[in-house]
């Protein structure tokens, strides 16, 4: 059983890579789970990597679920969800997790139990590859949010800001987490 996640962290939020990164992945596999904490999924960038696969945008996107978080809650629901529906066939993203946990109307108490599930949520999911984007923006007054989501992770991936989907499936490779190839056959190590 596949325990754990790969964190993709970059100095900025990177909605675009993460959505053309779902619509790549998705060709390979039975579906995608997106988890969304910033409101970040590009419909317009995934079609765009569908297109530049040679693949029908609308094929692609039938296999992307698309679920937003908007409250460090929500996100608790949708990683426990993702836990018990997601198959080892599929793939999880979740986009910008610790952004949710940074609303200054919930107390650190809150925050901090809320995160431990989440965390443990995040390890729990059985897919073939879950992938947790993350960005180092400012996350007020709890920068340690993003320092507990490192410790969590089976494996970092850091991302320059030039980086594309081919040099993120570089990353995830050279991490062990996922091997592609050339004909959109994808596996798990």
């Amino acid at each position: 059983m596949h325990t754990g996640f790969v964190l993709v962290e970059s100095e900025e939020s990177r909605a675009d890579l993460s959505s053309r990164l779902a619509a790549r992945l998705s060709t390979a596999t039975s579906g995608v789970f997106y988890l969304d904490g910033e409101n970040s999924f590009r419909v317009y960038a995934a079609a765009e990597e569908a297109a530049a696969q040679g693949v029908p945008a609308l094929e692609v996107l039938e296999k992307i679920r698309v679920a937003r978080a908007f409250t460090c809650f929500q996100m608790v629901e949708l990683l426990g969800n993702a836990a018990r529906k997601a198959s080892r066939e599929d793939i999880a993203i979740v986009a910008g997790p610790c952004k949710t946990f940074a609303d200054e109307s919930v107390t650190d108490r809150e925050v901090s139990f809320f995160h431990r599930k989440a965390l443990d949520a995040l390890t729990r999911i059985n897919s073939r590859l879950t992938a947790v984007f993350q960005s180092r923006e400012e996350l007020g007054r709890r920068p340690w949010l993003l320092s507990q989501l490192r410790h969590a992770t089976t494996s970092p991936v850091v991302l320059p800001e030039e980086a594309d989907v081919d040099a993120l499936l570089e990353g995830l490779r050279s991490r062990r987490a996922l091997q592609w190839d050339a004909q959109r056959h994808l596996s798990v190590r």
